[in-house]
């Protein structure tokens, strides 16, 4: 039981902090069942199409476990084949009657829409959603050449717009977007280190945010790793201190 009523809300602070304010010593998780049902619709068409989409999802009754938009490149890779096309990721899981009936909403709502949808369940539903932790897991996209790979934010409204924008401006190996969050990670093959500064001013321009992950690394000896650091700097120094009074917690890693 996490209790925030000392002031500070711990959770999102220490998870905020990048190892800056603690460590972690211990960890207690409460486990629940394997949902009785569960199954994955794979909608591929027109980025556009897909953010239509994902707005009617939203404001729905539904209610779907997992909700991810991956670029063409990264849907190739999960499928393992040549991909034309970004798809939208939607899991349900519950009871078998609550899966078929909101899957079933789902593939009506893209029919209309024209696009693609593809269920998928037990193993090959299992292998999607493995392979893509997989292809998020930054040590199998490591920095080689001149590849970046980045945290992006964005408006969930937007989001995928965003990435749109930025397929067209430089070459994306990866990108994948939560669809309510509007939070996600690209991967990009940059030619010169000014597009990293590019990239991060689309994101801003939507009110998002864009942190080199992975860089090469005398480009990364260089470049603004964070970008813009908000009105919270001083407020965030404050607390380094009350926490972590001898700079001892990943001194450096992070703005304070």
């Amino acid at each position: 039981v996490v209790k925030n009523v000392a002031g500070y809300d711990l959770m999102k602070l220490m998870t905020g902090s990048w190892g800056s304010l603690a460590v972690i010593s211990e960890v207690t998780l409460r486990t629940y069942p394997q949902p009785a049902a569960s199954k994955t619709l794979v909608m591929t068409g027109a980025a556009d199409t897909l953010a239509t989409l994902l707005s009617q999802l939203l404001k729905s009754r539904l209610t779907p476990t997992g909700l991810t938009y991956v670029n063409a490149a990264t849907l190739g890779w999960l499928r393992e084949q040549a991909v034309a096309a970004p798809a939208l990721l939607v899991r349900v899981q519950s009871v078998a009657v609550g899966v078929e009936t909101q899957i079933d909403t789902l593939s009506q709502w893209a029919a209309a829409l024209n696009l693609t949808a593809e269920p998928l369940e037990q193993e090959a539903e299992q292998i999607l959603w493995e392979r893509l932790q997989q292809r998020r897991d930054r040590a199998t996209l490591s920095a080689q050449n001149n590849l970046v790979t980045a945290k992006v934010g964005a408006l969930p409204d937007g989001a995928i717009a965003t990435l749109e924008t930025l397929e067209a401006m430089v070459p994306v190996m990866a990108a994948v977007s939560h669809g309510a969050s509007g939070l996600g990670w690209v991967a990009l093959d940059l030619e010169k280190i000014e597009q990293v500064a590019a990239a991060r001013a689309l994101y801003q321009k939507q009110k998002g945010f864009f942190s080199v992950m992975e860089a090469p690394l005398d480009w990364k000896q260089s470049l603004d790793i964070w970008g813009y650091t908000g009105n919270a700097l001083t407020l965030m120094r404050r607390i380094k201190q009350q926490f972590d009074p001898q700079n001892s917690l990943s001194p450096g890693r992070f703005l304070v």
